[in-house]
């Protein structure tokens, strides 16, 4: 065999053990090229999104109020601050965008009704009563969709009307009442026209009385129902407590069917919260 051929056989068994040696370093060590290009091109894993959600708290268009685990200290705090003669009220929020569900004026006192349920485990439902507060940018609520249902606060009673009578003409009278008040009536000008009136239809037998009760829609219709009745059959049974014949007296009720004052404002839902009294005199 030549020295030619020789001299090509040994360099071809070289190329072999070097390359041989540079597979099983690489091997060994992981430098595979195409092992680090697909490391390198591999998706991060998905960032955790936060959202921020509050003890009580809803989405819009929706009436509906979820609690958190924030709830708890939430309504200890509440409770905390719940002293006698102090009534806490509860302020829905709603936006400008939302559409009033069935049964309430706005999104807010729906919310509202929904918080007093909540809440009424533990604080009777008498002491409460709702409000609403319109909010006219919605662009604050969170990517969550989430945002706080309502705010409380604690008023004293001296922050709720008493009684009061609004003449609308010689023979028709409003008497004005507080807000979800079962309380008998104590304001000294209330009193003193229903013992005139009584009076009144006690020298005149033949003339009758139609005594008409109504409520604000700050509240659940069922409940405001109720309190017209009750304003109702409180203003016939005074005077029949001062000698009037049951039978000169009539009564209805509409709850919050027939408002007097179609505004939001707390006035306005004073001047609803009434018993109208109507005297037919038998000459007429």
């Amino acid at each position: 065999m030549s020295s030619t051929l020789m001299k090509w056989i040994g360099m071809l068994l070289a190329w072999l053990l070097f390359a041989l040696a540079t597979f099983n370093f690489c091997v060994r060590d992981n430098c595979c090229t195409a092992c680090d290009v697909a490391e390198e091109v591999a998706p991060p894993p998905p960032a955790e999104t936060s959202i921020t959600r509050y003890p009580v708290d809803s989405k819009l268009g929706y009436a509906a109020v979820e609690t958190t685990d924030q709830f708890t200290a939430w309504k200890d705090a509440i409770l905390a601050g719940m002293e006698d003669g102090k009534m806490l009220e509860v302020e829905g929020i709603y936006y400008a965008s939302e559409t009033a569900p069935d049964g309430y004026e706005n999104m807010g006192l729906a919310r509202a009704a929904k918080t007093i349920e909540l809440l009424s485990e533990y604080i009777p439902k008498d002491r409460m009563r709702p409000v609403a507060r319109l909010i006219e940018d919605d662009s604050s609520v969170g990517d969550g969709g989430y945002f706080l249902a309502a705010n409380t606060r604690w008023q004293a009673d001296g922050n709720v009307e008493e009684e009061e009578v609004i003449s609308i003409s010689e023979d028709e009278k409003i008497i004005l009442f507080p807000n979800a008040s079962a309380k008998p009536i104590e304001d000294a000008a209330v009193l003193k026209y229903l013992d005139d009136l009584a009076a009144h239809l006690n020298a005149h037998p033949d003339d009758k009385v139609m005594i008409t009760g109504h409520a604000s829609r700050t509240g659940l219709p069922g409940p405001n129902m109720g309190f017209s009745r009750d304003r109702a059959e409180r203003v016939r049974n005074m005077l029949v407590d001062r000698g009037v014949n049951a039978s000169q007296l009539s009564i209805s009720f509409k709850g919050d069917t027939q408002l007097r004052d179609s505004g939001t404002t707390e006035a306005a839902h004073r001047n609803n919260r009434r018993a109208e009294i109507k005297l037919t005199r038998s000459g007429n």
